[in-house]
């Protein structure tokens, strides 16, 4: 009995083996062979398959008769879908640093840090800034414009989605930027004085420090010039709002000309550019 058993297993196991060019591996009986296709059955389900498909056979007996040369990256798996190992070597590139050209005009060192998703065309990443300027300039126009503006550094955080697959050389994204700059100016306090019916003004000036908390929608460019060197271009526009003794300031000095009347303004465009170049490890 256990005799029976046996051989009625080996006899199940013992199958054809059919390797085709797309990676998949089929398992049966193949009962014909011809010029143009095989007949393959298995689990009672009899198929044609074309020989131009086909890599190899691999019979039950252990003899093996080859038909087409597969493709140097592809390995032939037990699996409906085929593995390309060359795909994971193209997309081995997980972390990107890189700097913003442009940044140095303005004598800031912008640099950026991106982690790159293997499985999906998604990149999450910091950044940090350090202006060298004594004071701000058009770049940061909002902050130039007060007394003694001087931006000291910015630091945040972004998300990128690249179109046109996971790795082609050229393609293009969209993404957030939340971004928080810090700066320093010099605050212009006015106090009315009354006495004997007059009044005088007191100005009194007052080194302060502020910030900028923004958020921002990314558009850019990607282009792979070499295995481990990119060129990556940007325009981010979007808002931030203004809050505290700088909102007080900004909006005094943007007040009405005629009237003298002080702004009102709770949000203000920023935008920013760059061209960066980086490396990939």
């Amino acid at each position: 009995m256990l005799c029976s058993i046996f051989f009625l297993t080996m006899s199940f196991n013992a199958q054809d083996r059919v390797y085709l060019l797309d990676g998949q591996r089929l398992d049966g009986l193949v009962t014909e062979i011809n010029e143009e296709y095989i007949t393959l059955l298995a689990n009672s389900v009899t198929q044609q398959i074309r020989v131009n498909a086909i890599v190899l056979i691999e019979f039950r007996n252990g003899r093996t008769e080859v038909f087409n040369e597969a493709p140097k990256d592809v390995f032939v798996l037990n699996s409906k879908r085929p593995h390309n190992t060359s795909e994971k070597d193209k997309i081995a590139w997980q972390n990107e640093c890189y700097i913003n050209t442009l940044a140095l005009f303005n004598a800031d060192l912008s640099l950026y840090y991106e982690y790159r998703l293997r499985a999906k065309p998604l990149g999450l990443g910091v950044l940090c800034t350090y202006n060298f300027n004594h004071y701000a300039t058009l770049p940061n126009v909002f902050i130039g414009i007060l007394s003694n503006g001087k931006k000291r550094y910015d630091a945040g955080a972004f998300i990128n989605f690249y179109t046109g697959g996971l790795n082609p050389k050229h393609k293009l994204y969209y993404g957030l930027i939340m971004k928080y700059t810090a700066f320093d100016f010099t605050a212009v306090i006015e106090d009315s004085i009354y006495s004997n019916n007059t009044v005088s003004v007191l100005v009194s000036y007052e080194e302060t420090s502020a910030s900028q908390l923004s958020f921002l929608f990314n558009l850019g460019s990607h282009h792979n010039i070499a295995d481990n060197l990119f060129i990556k271009s940007s325009f981010a526009f979007g808002f931030f709002r203004l809050k505290g003794v700088y909102k007080e300031q900004l909006n005094y000095v943007l007040r009405n000309p005629e009237t003298g009347e002080a702004a009102t303004y709770s949000l203000l465009p920023k935008a920013s550019i760059g061209l960066c170049v980086g490396l990939k490890f």
